[in-house]
């Protein structure tokens, strides 16, 4: 929605971007409706992955948020 782009904290955003960009990236590995290399397309993670990415995603709104 364009009429929050002013609310972008532009300063904390590129701190967030740096944890997000990797995870999502992992993501659509995973995901078969992308052109990735095959040997991970439709791979699952692991439970302890997910938890570690979850907490790394976490962690990185938290810092966004209080900046």
């Amino acid at each position: 929605m364009m009429t929050k782009l002013a609310k972008i904290d532009a300063v904390h955003l590129k701190a967030a971007t740096a944890v997000i960009e990797p995870l999502f990236a992992r993501a659509c590995d995973r995901r078969s409706g992308h052109s990735h290399a095959a040997e991970k397309m439709s791979t699952k993670p692991t439970v302890a992955e997910f938890e570690d990415d979850w907490k790394k995603a976490q962690a990185a709104r938290r810092a966004y948020l209080a900046g």
